[in-house]
């Protein structure tokens, strides 16, 4: 089977057209741009100590008018597990 090599400048510029149509949604994820096809909410919760990241679903309360797409957020903390061995 045969591969088809793209100059990663040409990739890119499909990406950028497709976000610039609507046809992809970008967020960034621990410091990187990740391209999807939905708009859901992205949130990480990365713990300070032992480095573990795990996706999570805050629940969000907005004092604003404007209507809200989407939200994205890299949360820091403590996890658990590294609470309870500081213990």
């Amino acid at each position: 089977m045969s591969q088809t090599a793209l100059p990663k400048a040409t990739v890119y510029r499909v990406l950028k057209t497709m976000v610039d149509d609507h046809a992809l949604h970008t967020f960034t994820c621990q410091g990187k741009t990740v391209y999807s096809n939905t708009t859901q909410n992205h949130c990480t919760f990365t713990c300070c100590h032992c480095g573990t990241t795990k996706h999570i679903k805050p629940t969000l309360k907005m004092d604003i008018q404007d209507k809200i797409h989407t939200v994205s957020m890299d949360i820091t903390g403590t996890c658990v597990n590294c609470q309870t061995k500081s213990k």
